[in-house]
């Protein structure tokens, strides 16, 4: 978090005492300093179509508790390794492969990045949602080696012919930096930043309003899933699966 200039990584700073907290929806951090209040409430969410949540919403408040207004921006350095193994790193809509540094500014068609890779038969990968109904726009993401961006505090400087080495210890280590964009926060304001992760294996998606779960949904669309909507044995079927894994997992639990 960076607060009028002066950046503050939270868990590091000793300006900012550290406790947790448990929620009705899952589980916080919470940071407090004279100035500043930083909350951090992670809670589980399900896709429209999923019959058991899968993905995860960090909600970020940002509260002034100081004397005058100030200046707030964020930050998410988020280490990934899905990507590394075949050298795909990242990907969006519009580009299939990342393997250099790289700066994005998101856009309606560019409004996720994913750390995946493309030969995964289970499918897995890990979507970063970017912009879309709910979720908070974010200024700028930038692709580097995970060292190079860890040891810069804030703004880092993005060489398009640099690759993800930094020699010689940190070797094809890539790393997403999500920017939320710099701004005045007046005394006793608050300010929420809305970001939602996912393990998603094709298709588009994007963060839509709806019931179920409580908090933002990730919409996930394809054949398969459209199908289920439309045909109502689908329907029954997916109904099923849910009940069975609940008991499972209440069994799980009594034992």
């Amino acid at each position: 978090v960076v607060c009028d200039e002066k950046v503050f990584r939270m868990g590091e700073a000793a300006e900012f005492p550290f406790t947790t907290e448990k929620t009705s929806d899952g589980a916080a951090f919470v940071w407090k300093s004279p100035a500043l209040e930083v909350r951090q409430d992670f809670s589980f969410v399900a896709s429209k179509d999923a019959t058991l949540p899968d993905g995860i919403r960090i909600k970020l408040t940002l509260k002034n508790t100081g004397e005058k207004d100030c200046r707030v921006g964020v930050r998410y350095l988020i280490d990934t390794h899905l990507g590394e193994p075949s050298g795909t790193h990242f990907s969006t809509p519009l580009k299939e492969r990342f393997d250099k540094e790289a700066s994005v500014r998101p856009s309606e068609t560019e409004n996720y990045f994913r750390s995946a890779d493309p030969g995964d038969k289970e499918g897995a990968g890990l979507p970063v949602m970017l912009k879309g109904d709910g979720v908070s726009p974010v200024e700028e993401v930038i692709f580097a080696n995970w060292k190079r961006l860890t040891e810069t505090a804030w703004r880092y400087a993005v060489n398009p012919n640099r690759n993800f080495n930094l020699l010689p210890y940190s070797i094809n280590d890539s790393a997403g930096c999500i920017y939320y964009a710099v701004e005045t926060l007046k005394r006793g304001d608050t300010r929420e930043i809305s970001t939602v992760l996912g393990n998603v294996s094709g298709g588009n998606y994007k963060a839509v309003d709806g019931s179920g779960f409580s908090g933002l949904l990730l919409r996930m669309k394809g054949e398969t899933a459209e199908s289920a909507v439309s045909d109502p044995q689908e329907a029954m079927k997916a109904e099923t699966q849910t009940r069975e894994a609940f008991m499972k997992q209440l069994g799980t639990r009594l034992n």
